[in-house]
């Protein structure tokens, strides 16, 4: 049994407006999120790095691995935003109030969807690191095979457009779970025909935007590391958890615009 749908199709808020509504009523979960990525970011940078990179300077096997467990470790919580946003944005609950609602099956299956979500992208993420980085470095240090090199850089852009669009197909199964409607793949992918374009188009835009935004952070950093610096800090220190605590909260404003982006997905789906 599902959650009851309490949401509709008739979006009176902007997307970035419904984000930051569901950023604010999450934001237990999205605090406990936060300090988890921050810790590990910490027990990260304390850990050895011999053997991370290879000679080429791409990242190297064990790298790859390490990578990957990284990347899973901090799905954890990333996954948790995701689902507070979607029970947020679906039913009107938010914070931990959201884990209660919905029944555990329905919620160890989103997390395990999500988590093999997450598993797919770090593959995807470190077989461009293994195979295109080098095309890139060789690239930027004036490699006369420009030929070979921006081929490389094609097959990364062809990749990541298809798993855009792979996303975009499969949008509306976390809202599906949620709610008890039918998971399964071919539901999931009728659903997603109907809502396939509504999904890509913001997805696009915000990876697209995503660059600017992270680039404002960039002297708000400096200018608070100084600040920690000038009370008895190491700018090292500050620097790294600064960093951590930014890029921690953009990561988690885009998981909650995301989810907010699928589950509008899914309550159209259900109208088409």
């Amino acid at each position: 049994m599902g959650a009851k749908i309490v949401a509709h199709n008739d979006f009176k808020a902007w997307i970035l407006q419904d984000a930051w509504d569901v950023f604010w009523q999450c934001r237990s979960v999205i605090a406990a999120a936060l300090l988890w990525m921050v810790l590990f970011t910490a027990f990260d940078a304390i850990l050895p790095r011999s053997g991370v990179l290879g000679p080429d300077g791409a990242i190297s096997v064990w790298g790859g691995i390490w990578f990957v467990a990284r990347f899973l470790i901090n799905a954890v919580a990333v996954v948790s935003v995701a689902f507070c946003a979607h029970v947020s944005v679906l039913t009107r609950s938010a914070g931990w109030s959201a884990f209660s609602i919905v029944d555990r099956r329905a919620t160890g299956m989103f997390f395990a969807g999500m988590i093999l979500l997450a598993l797919l992208m770090a593959v995807m993420i470190l077989i461009y690191q293994l195979f295109l980085v080098p095309d890139i470095l060789r690239l930027l240090v004036g490699n006369d095979d420009v030929e070979a090199n921006t081929e490389g850089l094609g097959i990364g852009a062809v990749v990541v457009m298809a798993f855009l669009c792979l996303v975009s197909m499969a949008a509306t199964w976390g809202g599906a779970v949620i709610c008890g409607a039918d998971p399964s793949l071919v539901a999931t992918w009728s659903r997603g025909k109907a809502t396939f374009r509504f999904v890509l188009w913001r997805m696009v835009g915000i990876f697209l935007v995503l660059p600017v935004i992270a680039a404002l952070f960039v002297p708000v950093t400096g200018q608070v590391v100084a600040i920690v610096q000038a009370i008895g800090i190491s700018a090292d220190t500050g620097l790294l958890v600064i960093s951590a605590i930014f890029n921690g909260a953009m990561t988690c404003f885009v998981i909650v615009l995301l989810s907010v982006i699928f589950s509008r997905a899914f309550i159209i789906s259900l109208k088409s």
